[in-house]
Formats: structure tokens, C-alpha cells, sequence
């Protein structure tokens, strides 16, 4: 092995591009875990998700389509990822960007139980539907690992570039 220099690896490894690139893969496999928790309804099973009220099913034409986060797939066609870069960070967005169908999914990830305090000093409340978060159990429950998964494909990344 040949005797390797450590001033120069900044000028060797394209820290950079590497980062980018284990982001923009970060994403990509966030999005899938949250696409899978849609499909499998993982969260239902786990009783994170309240099932869709019986009232509900009769009221709109399901036609069988008991599943959360479906009804026509519309929405779940819509999640994708984005990498954003503020300063020195880079920040991966996961959720439905710039479509009129975002305020969907919003009410799906918080709710739409309201509190408003109209004209009067009276508040108006409402129960609506329950949240059923998905992206905030995506990266909620899975930091460890999503950090496990960064620390692997940056060492993998980099290694590429150190000599043998």
C-alpha cells in the first residue's frame, strides 16, 4: 500500500457530490417506506392509524377500499422526494409538493378536528377525522435507521475513493 497523504483528501474526495448523492438515495428510500406503509397499512395493524369509521365507508362510495391513504390512489402517486440545500445542510422533503391535492394529504397527516373562535368570543369546535400521520411516523419511528443507513452509504461512497 502505497503511503497516502491525509492533507489531500479534500482535494481527492468529492465530499460534496458523495453527500448529494447518499441524500437524494436517502430520500428515495423514505419515500418507499412511505409508499409500503400505505400499501401494507403496517400503521393500522400497529394501531397508529384509526380504521376508516363504518359511518364513513357507508356515506362515500368505497366500494371496498378500506385501506387509509387510498381511494382512488391519487395521492399516493403524488409522494416523491426533494433535496434542498440551506447553507452547509442539505434537507430531504418527503410528502406532495405544489399540487392542489397537498391540502388532502395535510388533513390525512394532521386531522381536520378544528377549534375556531368565530365573530364572538365563543370557540366553535368540530370533530373532524383523526390524524392518520404517515410521514411523521416515517421519520419518527425509523431514525435509527435512517441514521444507520447514512453512516453505511457515506463510508461506502468514500471508501471508493481511499487507496487499497
Amino acid at each position: 500500500m502505497e503511503p497516502f497523504d491525509v492533507r489531500d483528501v479534500r482535494t481527492v474526495i468529492p465530499f460534496e457530490k458523495i453527500i448529494l448523492e447518499v441524500i437524494e438515495r436517502l430520500g428515495v428510500m423514505v419515500e418507499g417506506e412511505a409508499l409500503r406503509l400505505i400499501e401494507t397499512q403496517e400503521p393500522v395493524a400497529r394501531g397508529l392509524w384509526e380504521p376508516k369509521k363504518p359511518s364513513t365507508m357507508a356515506r362515500k362510495d368505497y366500494r371496498g377500499k378500506w385501506k387509509l391513504w387510498v381511494h382512488t390512489g391519487r395521492l399516493r402517486q403524488l409522494i416523491t422526494h426533494k433535496v434542498q440545500k440551506e447553507g452547509q445542510e442539505y434537507i430531504v422533503l418527503v410528502g406532495i409538493f405544489d399540487h392542489e391535492r397537498a391540502e388532502k394529504a395535510a388533513w390525512l397527516e394532521f386531522g381536520t378536528k378544528v377549534t375556531v373562535k368565530s365573530g364572538t368570543s365563543m370557540p366553535y369546535k368540530r370533530e373532524g377525522m383523526k390524524a392518520r400521520p404517515l410521514f411523521r411516523i416515517v421519520c419518527g419511528t425509523n431514525g435509527d435507521v435512517i441514521e444507520k443507513f447514512l453512516i453505511t452509504e457515506l463510508n461506502k461512497e468514500i471508501d471508493k475513493y481511499l487507496p487499497r
